[in-house]
């Protein structure tokens, strides 16, 4: 594993973790409690799992570890570094189930239908031009995920922080809502996690 590839189980006031060159990839998990989350993700050993700008990979970690040798994750990022660190962890660990893949999110998914259970898409959307948040994308999340399959967004409250993007970077759940049904998703939960929230949807 290089040396320039850092996990860490601190918090990062602005949503970030860091290489040893002081490059920042985006991340929220450390912020969050992790009995909650792991909650949220409600997986279980054989599950497929499927993180959409995944980062550093601290979310695809975890649900390796949830879902077992019998499941599958697959962590997808168009960051070359940061996929290769998650890809160098994950060896560490011996966590053979965890895929990694180099792509962009707002393109055709290199992945067949209906093969994910879950998918996540953790504070990576605010990161995206506005006309890349639209029907393409979760149509696309919508194909790869079985019927009855879950999709879990995790993004910063519309509001003032002292860290995290600029308010117009932002959306609010009802905003997000309004993008996501129309590619056939019912909204089933929402999960104050703070500073960030969590809305879940359903794959009808």
């Amino acid at each position: 594993m290089s040396g320039n590839c850092r996990h860490s189980a601190h918090r990062h006031s602005a949503h970030e973790h860091h290489d040893g060159k002081g490059r920042g990839h985006p991340s929220s998990y450390s912020m969050h409690d992790p009995e909650v989350i792991d909650a949220q993700l409600g997986l279980s050993a054989g599950a497929r799992f499927l993180d959409l700008g995944c980062g550093i990979g601290d979310y695809a970690l975890r649900a390796a570890e949830l879902v077992g040798e019998s499941g599958s994750v697959v962590a997808l990022d168009r960051d070359e570094r940061a996929i290769e660190c998650l890809a160098a962890e994950a060896g560490r660990r011996g966590l053979d189930n965890l895929r990694t893949v180099v792509a962009d999110f707002t393109r055709p998914l290199p992945l067949a239908d209906g093969c994910v259970d879950v998918c996540l898409i953790a504070t990576a959307l605010h990161m995206l031009a506005r006309d890349k948040v639209g029907r393409d994308l979760f149509d696309e999340v919508r194909r790869v995920l079985r019927p009855g399959g879950r999709l879990l967004v995790i993004e910063c409250r519309k509001e003032e922080t002292s860290c995290g993007p600029p308010l117009w970077m932002r959306t609010a759940p009802d905003e997000l809502e309004a993008v996501v049904a129309p590619s056939g998703f019912d909204r089933a939960t929402e999960v104050d996690l703070g500073s960030t929230y969590l809305l879940g949807f359903v794959a009808v």
